[in-house]
């Protein structure tokens, strides 16, 4: 930026370059208002190039920049991680259907078109899957808006229209003969993907906390075992397993290769607990990892374990969480305890009642 005064007018003027182009006038009586009419073309010209360039990003380019700052390298779960990826492959599979393109300027994505993209998401699937995918994208594009990139989110108050209906809370539920068979068959099957559904069976953890499981993660001593947890403060946490069992993991980790072998994708083991299914003939056509760890506590639960014990070692935050997940099986035990102190009553305390009809 050159700044001048011309010696035939006296007037002062500016010389600057602005996108490639050259901007030149000498029409001011001082010195500072030329340099302050020149500072606003460049900032101007500045703002214009900012305003082209958030206008011009595209929308794949902007989600994996931001997956990789705010998903990639923090401390989620793999299977987390993976939702979010899934989310984009979603999103640009929409695009290719409806809208015959790749990708698309982040700008043009209206409220409209994201409704629509959730009305295809949910065919054929529930509610909870649709939620989900809304809030991984509703995080970006709120991000997307505090960062001026765009003016509006497009996911806000966008309405989720799932065709499937939720899974009734009996159905996330085994057998327990089933279950029973489950664990005694994958017990017996050297492979790791039916060595970590035996662990899912005796120990009700999570899917991630049993990958990150490892040989030091046992206490010989106390027939305990570590879970490290990956969802809550409260997910780190030490339970009991029998003394067999311990034993039993310990040999079986010795024989497999590196210090953490449970590393098998949820897809793997998940294949392997259908492969289960099929062999023993169950009745269970859909079938998940969870279920084993819905079904470990119902076991409890029905085996009269304390509920605030039962939460500690699925590792919620709090007893809430369990109570509104397991209510339907606490309301079943609940009937029964009922029938129990019915039965007490009428047996023990009015039996020896005195009539007082009686003279």
């Amino acid at each position: 930026m050159r700044i001048y005064k011309r010696e035939d007018s006296g007037k002062w003027g500016y010389d600057i370059h602005v996108d490639g182009k050259r901007k030149r006038s000498a029409k001011f009586k001082t010195k500072s208002e030329a340099r302050a009419a020149a500072q606003e073309l460049l900032s101007k010209g500045i703002d214009e190039k900012e305003n082209d360039l958030k206008e011009n990003v595209m929308f794949v380019d902007f989600y994996k920049r931001w997956t990789s700052i705010n998903v990639d390298s923090t401390n989620m779960t793999k299977s987390s991680k993976q939702l979010y990826g899934n989310a984009l492959n979603q999103f640009v599979e929409f695009l290719q259907e409806k809208h015959q393109k790749e990708d698309i300027r982040l700008a043009d994505i209206t409220k409209s078109m994201y409704q629509e993209f959730l009305n295809w998401y949910g065919a054929g699937r529930t509610h909870e899957s649709v939620r989900k995918i809304r809030n991984q994208m509703n995080r970006a594009f709120k991000d997307a808006e505090y960062d001026g990139v765009i003016e509006r989110n497009p996911v806000y108050n966008t309405k989720i229209n799932a065709t499937k209906e939720t899974q009734a809370k009996d159905d996330k539920f085994i057998k327990y003969d089933d279950f029973k068979q489950i664990r005694d068959y994958a017990v017996n099957r050297f492979e790791i993907s039916y060595f970590m559904i035996y662990l899912l069976c005796i120990t009700g953890a999570r899917f991630s906390e049993i990958q990150r499981m490892q040989v030091e993660d046992l206490n010989v001593e106390d027939n305990t075992l570590f879970l490290r947890g990956t969802k809550t403060d409260t997910s780190p946490r030490t339970i009991v397993i029998s003394a067999e069992d311990v034993d039993f993991i310990l040999k079986r980790l010795d024989n497999y290769p590196g210090t953490a072998p449970l590393t098998t994708s949820n897809t793997a083991v998940t294949k392997a607990l259908r492969n289960i299914v099929d062999k023993l003939e169950l009745d269970k056509e859909h079938i998940t990892l969870h279920m084993l760890r819905h079904t470990h506590c119902s076991v409890l639960i029905n085996d009269g374990v304390d509920i605030h014990y039962v939460s500690k070692r699925l590792g919620h935050k709090n007893l809430s969480t369990t109570l509104s997940t397991y209510s339907h099986l606490l309301d079943k035990k609940r009937s029964e305890e009922d029938e129990k102190v019915e039965q007490y009553l009428a047996q023990n305390w009015h039996k020896n009642k005195k009539n007082p009809d009686k003279r």
